[in-house]
């Protein structure tokens, strides 16, 4: 199970203390949530899938976070490091990303590194 969904689950679920979700439980969890809007569940493990070598597991604590790469345009997945240094003007390029998953929340402009 998510270790997220776990979170909003009270202690007497049944869920909670059996682990025994799905991906697909994992991927409904974050609909709900507003992420994987119109997506069916089934195409996100298929990319998933793809991309890994083998399907996400639900018991791995960070297969569920790595699935919420898949959410497009509502989640940013990347380098959180991200090489900052003066060469690689890395807030010119991450800044209008964050922005965009915000959905007007957060509008940067004029982005400039010195």
């Amino acid at each position: 199970m998510s270790w997220f969904s776990k979170m909003f689950q009270p202690k007497s679920s049944p869920a909670s203390s059996t682990g025994s979700n799905t991906a697909e439980d994992i991927i409904h969890f974050y609909q709900q949530l507003g992420f994987f809007t119109g997506v069916e569940p089934a195409s996100v493990i298929q990319d998933y899938t793809r991309d890994h070598g083998q399907p996400p597991d639900a018991g791995k604590p960070w297969d569920d976070v790595f699935l919420l790469a898949y959410a497009k345009g509502d989640a940013w997945a990347d380098d959180p490091e991200a090489d900052v240094c003066a060469e690689n003007k890395v807030y010119s390029v991450v800044l209008p990303e964050w922005a965009a998953i915000s959905h007007g929340a957060f509008t940067p402009s004029t982005i400039t590194e010195h």
